[in-house]
């Protein structure tokens, strides 16, 4: 067979969703959320064997067949996610410090849930963040199944005066502010 037309492309793409769902093949994403592409394997595209077909969203496709030197596509994406979470990782600590100083003792479903919606992240990356901010050097502690500042922290401990740029509120036991950190 020859270059596909749309015709022959739509019959494609009914029986590379029949054969293997409408998702794409590499990231999984439905076609509800993204356009899905007829992409060849091998990248001949006068090689039409339904082997050698798969179904790609167009993210996913441009990585498989970047048009530029071999890691320019890879190197963007890379760049692109740090600059999200450069964006996106400060808006969820400043909602979790936020949502601590007020109620002290929170679930961790309700932050992480919470704060993906709140951020536009999924809640992967929100648990990801919730880890970081939970690990031995963070500025929360998991207790008894629910998230607080980490009292051993050396910003509570007063040997430092600022933490992350972040205006921290710690409420004391009565929930009346005890002390104001900020940059």
């Amino acid at each position: 067979m020859s270059y596909m037309n749309g015709r022959t492309r739509k019959k494609f793409y009914e029986l590379l969703t029949e054969r293997d769902g409408e998702h794409c093949n590499f990231c999984r994403i439905p076609a509800t959320e993204k356009q899905l592409v007829v992409d060849h394997r091998d990248n001949n595209n006068t090689n039409n064997e339904m082997n050698n077909l798969q179904l790609l969203c167009r993210r996913c496709n441009y990585v498989k067949n970047s048009r530029g030197s071999e890691d320019t596509c890879e190197r963007h994406i890379k760049e692109t996610e740090i600059q999200i979470n450069r964006e996106k990782e400060p808006q969820f600590r400043k909602y979790v410090y936020d949502e601590i100083g007020k109620e002290r003792y929170i679930k961790p479903k309700n932050l992480i849930n919470s704060g993906a919606e709140l951020c536009g992240i999924s809640t992967t990356t929100a648990k990801r963040y919730l880890d970081k901010l939970c690990s031995k050097k963070g500025l929360c502690k998991m207790l008894g199944g629910r998230i607080s500042f980490n009292e051993e922290h050396p910003l509570f401990k007063g040997e430092i005066k600022t933490y992350d740029g972040m205006y921290i509120h710690k409420k004391s036991g009565d929930g009346n502010s005890e002390e104001e950190f900020s940059q």
